[in-house]
């Protein structure tokens, strides 16, 4: 069970981190934001901007308290016999998943699969070549 959960959420994390890496790759831009991290389009230039500025430990610290304050009580109910299913939070404010739950989650769980393969390709060829595989 807490395996699935650990899954479905890096999952998500890396499906947002593909389209994070998509955003900086193509050059979309918050307006400002070359002023506080210069014009690059390199992953990890950006990043390392990103820890020098502070923007990453901001990350980190919210990450680490919404984790603690809702994925440890949540984590502990399910393994108590509470009947929540792995990676369900009870946030459905459109009411996207009160059909077919458990075919959503399944294509949640392959969409992160592939998400986290194509992450980690699109760090390696920038690793080695210099820039994402197949984009400008």
């Amino acid at each position: 069970i807490w395996a699935r959960e650990a899954e479905g959420k890096h999952g998500r994390i890396a499906m947002l981190a593909f389209a994070g890496i998509m955003a900086e790759v193509i050059g979309i831009r918050f307006p400002g934001v070359d002023k506080v991290y210069a014009a690059s389009n390199d992953i990890f230039e950006i990043h390392n901007m990103a820890v020098e500025k502070g923007s990453m430990g901001q990350i980190l610290l919210w990450c680490g308290f919404a984790e603690i304050c809702g994925g440890l009580p949540a984590m502990n109910a399910m393994l108590e016999g509470s009947g929540r299913k792995p990676g369900d939070f009870g946030f459905d404010p459109l009411g996207l998943g009160k059909k077919n739950f458990e075919r959503k989650q399944l294509v949640e769980i392959m969409n992160g699969r592939a998400a986290m393969l194509a992450v980690s390709g699109m760090v390696h060829h920038a690793l080695i070549n210099g820039k994402v595989q197949g984009l400008p």
